[in-house]
């Protein structure tokens, strides 16, 4: 049992990309293959990660291969309703007092600072009572879903065990208490990024909310720079290139075109629309605009805090593994004659394409979380260790489970369902500072 009051070697806070997010869901075998998770086994350090025992209220993978759902955020909720019986508020959820990864999905820059147990305890009865209620229109259905779903993984992932003592920690507290040697980090993706590659917004608020990210962050800097010496290292994480994002996709016609460093001419989210109706133009002028904030995020983070923090270009982590663009690109697994891409999964006969991501065309597979480590673990400065991309495939139980998945099934009930709120995807708030220039 690790005890709140350890001071541990190493931990993570952020979002969905570390807390380890697999195609909408938070998965027990895949917080094993988070980030933080592979960088702490990579570098021969101990960390205690969530001991979740059962899918966080649903596993989407695990629906979606029912097939001929007619309706599936309705059976979600039928799910989510039996699943409440695992999350008995008078009884201890883990044997842990607390987690090393911290992380928790849907977070944004804000959030690390504010959110905490008793943020969230509060509404668990209220959704759950909404959830249970007969007849709820089916968009507010799918929001109680995503507000119980938020609200537990809050509450589980800060205060496992219902401590009093712990009730009031955000993140950001909780590693200014248990001071670890070594502080990874990833958030940002919130602010826009996430709401652009699923939902294909790429409106004014949307590029605004990801242009204010540096002035976000230096409150949040000041904090890191108070952090006592014990804590001799914090590597923040850039974000990656939007045209990346494998939900952001060309017309089918024209996916085998491979325009290397150049763009498509148009592009469209995968899942939630079939047109395309972003330029490739707009794709590029977004990407100049986060590679901006990337830097202006570093000259925050880095006058602030000092040469203590790093930064993992996951930026540029993503030409190399980009065979969305480029013929030949993408994740060579050894021992498999595979390469993995940053298409969606898509069958073809007796075998299939992508493998980075998962169902949702967002978060990645357990090899895609292996690549970001792999960023990681050069920025705490040595490139000779890698993580273990074989293992981390053999493991990945939808990349070794593809067959019979019926991957055209409810497409739009599945964009519904990621626009709950679960993952923090809703409009940006308004910019209160100059904004990065596009």
């Amino acid at each position: 049992m690790t005890d709140y009051s350890e001071q541990p070697d190493i931990m993570a806070i952020g979002d969905s990309m570390y807390q380890g997010i697999r195609s909408l869901s938070l998965l027990p075998e895949m917080m094993r293959w988070s980030p933080p998770a592979q960088v702490a086994h990579a570098i021969g350090m101990a960390m205690t990660l969530p001991d979740l025992q059962h899918p966080l209220l649903f596993d989407m993978e695990a629906e979606l291969r029912r097939g001929g759902l007619l309706n599936l955020v309705t059976h979600i909720r039928d799910v989510c309703v039996a699943d409440l019986r695992n999350w008995d508020m008078q009884q201890p959820w883990s044997r842990h007092q607390a987690f090393d990864n911290v992380a928790i999905g849907g977070a944004d820059i804000g959030t690390l600072a504010t959110d905490t147990y008793d943020t969230y305890a509060a509404q668990i009865p209220v959704q759950i009572a909404k959830l249970t209620t007969p007849g709820l229109p089916i968009a507010e259905l799918a929001t109680a879903v995503g507000t119980l779903w938020f609200a537990l993984n809050t509450c589980y992932t800060l205060n496992p065990q219902h401590r009093t003592q712990q009730t009031r920690k955000s993140q950001l507290d909780q590693v200014e208490e248990r001071q670890p040697r070594i502080l990874l980090i990833n958030i940002g993706s919130n602010e826009g990024l996430f709401r652009a590659g699923f939902l294909g917004d790429f409106s004014q608020a949307t590029l605004q909310g990801v242009a204010a990210i540096p002035e976000r962050l230096r409150s949040i800097a000041e904090r890191l720079a108070r952090l006592p010496a014990r804590t001799e290292r914090i590597v923040f994480n850039r974000l990656i290139q939007p045209r990346f994002i494998p939900n952001l996709m060309p017309n089918p016609s024209h996916e085998n075109d491979f325009p290397g460093t150049g763009y498509y001419a148009a592009y469209g989210p995968r899942i939630s629309s079939t047109q395309q109706a972003i330029t490739g133009e707009q794709v590029r002028a977004f990407d100049q605009l986060v590679d901006q904030v990337n830097a202006a995020a570093e000259d925050v983070l880095r006058s602030a805090i000092g040469d203590r923090v790093v930064f993992a270009d996951l930026y540029g982590a993503c030409a190399p593994l980009d065979g969305k663009h480029t013929l030949g690109h993408g994740l060579a697994v050894p021992g498999t004659h595979r390469t993995l891409t940053n298409k969606p999964i898509t069958p073809v006969p007796f075998d299939w394409l992508g493998g980075l991501a998962g169902l949702d065309n967002m978060h990645p597979t357990a090899p895609g979380y292996a690549a970001i480590a792999d960023a990681v673990l050069d920025a705490l400065g040595d490139r000779t260790i890698r993580t273990d991309k074989a293992a981390a495939f053999a493991a990945d139980t939808l990349l070794n489970n593809i067959r019979g998945l019926p991957f055209l099934i409810a497409e739009a009930e599945l964009s519904l369902l990621g626009t709950l709120g679960v993952f923090r995807s809703q409009q940006p708030q308004p910019v209160t500072t100059a904004p990065v220039a596009a």
